[in-house]
């Protein structure tokens, strides 16, 4: 049995412009509340609800297929 080479597919590219914007400076406590926010999401996110941490998750029957 002999297999062919199947044809490439042309990929599509887009070039989009980099925006050169100046860089806004932040007073220093409105940087530190940035931070913090920016990290209590990060946290947030991180951390699964209770309730699918207790049970092991909603999709769990799905693992042992």
């Amino acid at each position: 049995m002999k297999l062919r080479a199947s044809p490439s597919l042309p990929t599509l590219q887009l070039n989009l412009p980099m925006l050169n914007v100046a860089s806004i400076v932040l007073p220093a406590e409105t940087r530190a509340e940035l931070v913090l926010a920016l990290v209590e999401l990060l946290v947030e996110a991180a951390q699964p609800p209770l309730e699918q941490a207790r049970d092991g998750g909603a999709d769990e029957y799905e693992t042992h297929r």
